[in-house]
């Protein structure tokens, strides 16, 4: 899938590749390019532009010391967050950084690593700021 005649830019998970195994947490090369292609399905389906700094590698930095976070369901977790975070950028506005750190405290917290409690949370109008 290409989106604007984009093509996968190799480095953007790499940026974090340190980081994340450090977490124990290593992402394969079909993982990371299924991410890509979810990324550019969820930008499609909610009608969002990325322009600047990508999302994953900050999504996968945000998240990768998560106690929650889990070598078996990295890649999966990963996804999901993507498609939670623009689904909600587009209802709240909020500012990416600001958004990131709320979902990471749900996700820590109440969640106790659910991406679906946090989308629960979320619609419940659970005290997120």
């Amino acid at each position: 899938m290409d989106l604007f005649g984009l093509q996968p830019a190799a480095g953007d998970l790499a940026l974090c590749e340190d980081a994340m195994a450090r977490c124990g947490l290593v992402l394969t090369a079909e993982e990371r390019r299924q991410l890509w292609e979810d990324r550019l399905r969820v930008l499609r389906d909610t009608g969002r532009l990325e322009l600047g700094e990508p999302l994953l590698p900050r999504l996968a930095l945000a998240f990768c010391d998560s106690p929650w976070a889990e070598p078996e369901t990295w890649a999966e977790t990963l996804a999901e967050l993507q498609e939670l975070f623009y689904h909600t950028k587009n209802r709240t506005g909020l500012p990416d950084e600001e958004l990131l750190r709320a979902l990471r405290r749900l996700f820590d917290g109440p969640a106790h690593g659910s991406v679906e409690r946090v989308e629960a949370l979320l619609e419940e109008g659970t005290e997120w700021n």
